[in-house]
């Protein structure tokens, strides 16, 4: 699978040049540098380019930036200039792909334009009253219950805003097939205690006017968690039905062929093994608790009860497989969360999203009232594992995840990291100035060293 390997950018801030190597084998690489360095700019340009934020591109302020990758294609994006017949001077994004074959039609390059001003953010909240804004540059789509970014916004609604960055899909593809991006930034709890705009309607003239709601992130992240629980458990519905409904069908099949399809004597266990994966699925809020169990069945059942648990067992395993992949991340999340929540613990409701339990044993009335590092852990945590991962080959980046985070906190990150590395499968670049997130793991780290300097 092809991977980031290398990060080469110029005139960074207009001055710096910097190199970064990917340390792929490990899948985590720690750029570490003080303040004023440019990480946090670099890693908002990266994020900009494998997401097409073309806008984003435009305000960053550097020369070029190139990323070599295992295969040693690479992917080159310089600004340029160019002046038209009346003597205006108009910058635009010059595009490389090199692919290092001898098939030049695996080879691309295209140029991206623009030439619009951005609109003023809240006009979009304006003119798309279903959008709810859950970030400086990010909104939420209450019909398709989806998370946009500005540039997918703008892009996806351009006649509304008369936005064009004239650029064919087939060549943004082609950056989305490179690589998938997502970064997560300083200011995660950017939407606490900040005021919404949300559309209203007077009943009697129908005169539109705004209305200004509080917002605040872990809320948004409660509801999200029963929404993927929500989707979960109707894909569990759907794959219960279809296997309800030819149950005796299948049933009929075996009995007719007369074949053993399960040891009798391991039955027993196979039953108990369903029932603990149940029990574990009601602990951390996916389904309702189980009452029913099978541990008081014979070991030693007929071969007609024996084939019809044999397929009950198979069928089950098959519907509660649904939730495997959402239950190791849940589960890990509340390993993570509740080993930090010393006089508190996090729980997932699949009616109510989080739930906080005093060591009182009483409930938080608001989530709200965790505090600033409380629910910093708990949104960064939160996206590093809920996100979604469209596909394998995906680039996280973290800027700064020391912030709000006592010395304890920072000194488990890595480790943290490390076991969510084990379970996506995703890799890491990590922006940072504090020792204690590196914790002497300097073995992976890069300091941003300006080239002009070596």
């Amino acid at each position: 699978m092809k991977r980031l390997s290398r990060i080469k950018v110029y005139k960074l801030l207009e001055q710096y040049d910097y190199e970064i190597k990917h340390f792929f084998d490990e899948k985590i690489t720690m750029v570490f540098a003080p303040n004023g360095s440019g990480k946090t700019i670099l890693l908002k340009l990266i994020n900009s380019v494998f997401s097409n934020d073309y806008l984003g591109m435009y305000e960053l302020p550097f020369q070029s930036i190139e990323f070599q990758f295992t295969d040693s294609s690479l992917l080159v994006i310089t600004k340029k200039l160019k002046t038209d017949e009346n003597s205006v001077t108009s910058e635009y994004l010059h595009y490389e792909i090199i692919n290092n074959s001898l098939n030049d039609s695996l080879n691309h390059s295209f140029e991206v334009e623009f030439t619009k001003e951005l609109p003023p953010l809240n006009s979009i909240t304006r003119n798309l009253p279903f959008m709810r804004r859950i970030a400086p540059r990010e909104w939420f789509d209450t019909v398709q219950k989806r998370r946009l970014k500005l540039n997918e916004v703008l892009d996806e609604y351009s006649e509304l805003f008369n936005m064009s960055y004239n650029v064919e899909d087939n060549k943004k593809d082609l950056i989305k097939d490179l690589l998938s991006v997502q970064l997560i930034e300083t200011n995660r709890l950017h939407d606490l205690k900040s005021l919404e705009e949300n559309w209203r309607r007077r009943g009697y003239n129908n005169d539109s006017y705004y209305e200004e709601i509080e917002t605040n992130t872990v809320n948004f992240l409660s509801d999200e968690i029963r929404r993927l629980i929500s989707n979960k458990l109707k894909e569990f519905a759907s794959v219960s039905q279809e296997k309800d409904r030819t149950f005796p069908s299948r049933l009929v099949s075996l009995m007719e062929l007369g074949e053993k399809r399960i040891d009798v004597n391991s039955i027993s266990k196979k039953l108990g093994e369903l029932d603990d994966y149940r029990r574990k699925l009601s602990t951390i809020g996916l389904i309702d608790s189980q009452n029913e169990t099978f541990r008081g069945f014979t070991e030693n059942p007929g071969s007609y009860v024996a084939n019809v648990l044999a397929l009950y067992i198979e069928d089950t395993k098959e519907k509660l497989a649904v939730f495997n992949e959402l239950e190791q991340r849940i589960t890990l999340f509340l390993k993570i969360i509740n080993d930090k929540y010393k006089d508190k613990k996090l729980i997932i409701d699949k009616n109510e999203g989080f739930i906080i339990k005093l060591k009182s044993g009483r409930e938080l009335k608001n989530i709200n009232h965790l505090s600033s590092g409380e629910q910093h852990i708990l949104v960064m945590y939160f996206n590093l594992l809920f996100e979604e991962v469209p596909r394998q080959n995906k680039l996280v980046l973290i800027d700064e995840p020391e912030i709000s985070l006592h010395i304890e906190w920072q000194q488990d990150f890595l480790s943290d990291l490390q076991e969510i590395k084990k379970l996506t499968n995703v890799d890491f670049i990590v922006a940072t100035h504090s020792p204690d997130i590196m914790n002497g793991h300097w073995e992976i780290s890069v300091g941003l060293e300006d080239e002009g300097d070596r």
